[in-house]
């Protein structure tokens, strides 16, 4: 974490008198980015960023005087001001662990890149998620996706073994508000049973269903995150779970002109791949195999990245075309 210290002259009340204040600026990066020496940064883009951002501290400050002086009639400290490339913030903060926060993470961070939307999480709680710690990964898997949500998204957990159902007895979507977060009671999960790839989508697709039809959808984008560490023990085959997925995706879209994409994982060297893959890109959604379970979280919290890159393609064809219209 790279710290900063600025000085600033304030001119108080009182004539006269003449206060000097230091302004403490923290830089933030987490522990994947920095790789050079004494846990500094060393990709370029990076350091270029870092550095250039350092221009935003002169408003950083003036901002941050301005609302001291708002904020001191009601006796009260401001909160932060901070700019989000590499979270460069004032005050600063100390943490215990430097990299420990990941501002990608965060919920004013992701719904900036990827808008309202209606996530569904569907993770393996079968029998063998008790191997490797898997179980316990997953949960802070889905812990991290769901607390990158905020009240304008809205989301379901689907657990499954031999059956599916949804965590917190819900049969729809719900809004991502705290209260709610703690209803869904990850944490409550144990692996146990067998592998039912149909059941599982069909109960992911159900509840959308009726959260579009009760109209208590974000109205945006529609996310499912799919997770397994093995291959279709019970239930429906192959074929029946990606013509299913297929099926309910199309019905969505012509029911209710909303787009679905499936984002699948596969942990570990017997988890599935084919079927995965192909759900994955009949959706143009992204298929990830996960050979180490510490690469479970990043993998599946990094899902609004193709909801960015579709915003950056869409403004650049936008601009492309009042560029040829100008010309």
């Amino acid at each position: 974490m790279a710290q900063m210290s600025l000085v600033t002259i304030r001119p108080p009340a009182t004539l006269g008198i003449v206060i000097l204040r230091l302004y403490v600026i923290t830089v933030s990066l987490p522990d994947v980015l920095p790789g050079g020496k004494s846990g500094n940064p060393s990709d370029p883009e990076v350091i270029e960023s870092a550095c250039y951002s350092r221009l935003a501290e002169p408003y950083m400050i003036e901002k941050y005087q301005a609302d001291e002086d708002f904020w001191a009639q009601y006796n009260i400290q401001p909160s932060w001001t901070y700019f989000g490339a590499h979270f460069r913030k004032l005050l600063a903060t100390h943490q215990e662990h430097c990299g420990s926060y990941d501002h990608r993470e965060r919920p004013w961070f992701v719904a900036a890149l990827s808008g309202p939307k209606d996530v569904v999480l569907v993770l393996d709680s079968s029998g063998s998620m008790d191997k490797f710690c898997r179980t316990f990964t997953a949960k802070q898997a889905a812990i991290t996706v769901i607390n990158t949500l905020t009240v304008a998204d809205r989301v379901a957990v689907v657990s499954f073994a031999s059956g599916a159902s949804l965590v917190g007895g819900y049969s729809n979507l719900i809004r991502a508000t705290s209260e709610n977060k703690k209803e869904l009671a990850i944490e409550s999960l144990k692996a146990v049973g067998g592998t039912n790839f149909y059941a599982r989508f069909n109960a992911a697709f159900n509840a959308l269903d009726k959260t579009i039809r009760n109209e208590s959808t974000s109205g945006c984008n529609i996310a499912v995150l799919f997770m397994t560490d093995g291959g279709i023990t019970e239930g429906s085959g192959a074929d029946s779970v990606i013509n299913l997925v297929n099926q309910r995706t199309q019905q969505l879209a012509t029911n209710f002109n909303r787009k679905t994409t499936v984002f699948t994982s596969s942990l570990g060297s017997k988890a599935d791949h084919d079927v995965m893959k192909s759900i994955a890109c009949n959706t143009n959604g992204i298929w990830t195999p996960v050979d180490n379970t510490k690469d479970l979280v990043s993998t599946m919290s990094s899902y609004y990245k193709l909801y960015m890159l579709w915003a950056l393609v869409n403004l650049e064809m936008r601009t492309s075309l009042l560029v040829g219209r100008a010309l």
